[in-house]
């Protein structure tokens, strides 16, 4: 029988690569998608594919630095999305999100892997919720924006496609 902590590892495991029960993963769902696309702001002044990459490698480093025992950090939604953070020019910005999605994964699953298993009981200050809570939310964070990049980049290909 696994662990709690093994259980939430395989869960983030299965929205970060697959497969799962939304039967799309992260890896899946970025599948051919260049800097130009992943760069395009879609219709209504919704968030870009690489503003939602841009926000999850935020939230992940937000988890990176709870399991290595910060105490003050918050998240700050605005800088969450902050793609300039990565490089001005789309390309060098695109390769430099994905290669820190892949490392914020691993270092996530690093880091989980040497957790005392009562990790999951204690309180992810400053908040009033345990990291169980907060790694948990995390998941459930992952699988919805994995969705979204699913549907937005398929939006973005049609579109594309309309212009020719």
């Amino acid at each position: 029988m696994k662990s709690a902590v093994e259980k939430l590892l395989s869960d983030f495991k299965e929205i970060h690569a697959g497969p799962n029960w939304i039967e799309v993963s992260m890896q899946d769902a970025l599948v051919d998608v260049d800097s130009a696309l992943a760069f395009t702001n879609p219709p209504g002044a919704r968030n870009s594919i690489a503003k939602i990459v841009c926000h999850l490698v935020y939230i992940r480093k937000y988890l990176i630095q709870k399991l290595q025992g910060d105490k003050v950090g918050v998240i700050d939604q605005d800088e969450s999305f902050n793609t300039l953070a990565y490089g001005e020019n789309p390309e060098t910005a695109w390769q430099n999100l994905q290669e820190e999605l892949a490392t914020s994964f691993q270092e996530i699953e690093r880091l989980l892997r040497a957790a005392n298993p009562n990790l999951l009981e204690q309180q992810a200050r400053p908040r009033d919720y345990n990291f169980h809570y907060l790694i948990a939310g995390i998941i459930q964070h992952e699988a919805y924006h994995t969705g979204q990049l699913e549907l937005l980049k398929k939006q973005l290909q049609q579109l594309a496609k309309m212009k020719k």
